[in-house]
């Protein structure tokens, strides 16, 4: 495997996991709403540079979180 490739990849598993974290602090009413927006903020970050790698395979499920925790 690729050096890069490989740190792709670690990327890809770590955004999801921040991800994970971020969809289940957005469905709790017990948390900041200050924290939801800067998640918020940062899964659009990590979304944008997935993206700018080709690897937007998880675009949609992001976007919804996204929205979930940072209603537009």
């Amino acid at each position: 495997m690729e050096r890069q490739d490989a740190v792709e990849r670690i990327a890809i598993h770590a955004a999801f996991g921040l991800h994970i974290v971020a969809k289940w602090m957005s469905e709790r009413s017990d948390v900041q709403p200050e924290l939801k927006e800067r998640l918020a903020t940062h899964l659009m970050a990590i979304d944008s540079g997935l993206q700018a790698l080709g690897r937007s395979g998880v675009h949609a499920e992001f976007e919804t979180t996204e929205n979930t925790l940072h209603p537009r």
